[in-house]
C-alpha cells in the first residue's frame, strides 16, 4: 500500500509482504533493510536517482528515521523501532 505524503515523499506499507520477498530471512528488520536496499538500487538503475529510506514500525517512526538519520547516513537508510 502506498500513501503519498508530499510531492517527493511517500510511505510504502510492506507489513503484509515482508515474508514474500525474503522468506529465508526471519528477522523482520533485516527484511525491511533488504527491501529498502533493493528499492534504492532499482530506482538508481532505472531512473538515475538516489533516494533516502526511513524505516519504522509505523509511519511516524519511519518519517523520523528518514529526516533525522537516513539523510545523514552513507547508505541513505535508517531504522527506528520500538525495541
Amino acid at each position: 500500500e502506498i500513501h503519498s505524503y508530499s510531492i517527493d515523499e511517500s510511505f510504502l506499507d510492506i507489513t503484509e509482504s515482508l515474508n514474500f520477498f525474503y522468506p529465508g530471512i526471519k528477522n523482520r528488520y533485516e527484511q525491511m533493510n533488504r527491501i529498502a536496499l533493493d528499492l534504492q538500487r532499482e530506482i538508481l538503475n532505472k531512473l538515475g536517482l538516489y533516494v533516502t529510506v526511513g524505516m519504522g514500525d509505523n509511519p511516524l517512526l519511519a518519517k523520523l528515521a528518514m529526516d533525522n538519520y537516513a539523510k545523514h547516513n552513507d547508505n541513505m537508510r535508517a531504522l527506528i523501532r520500538y525495541e
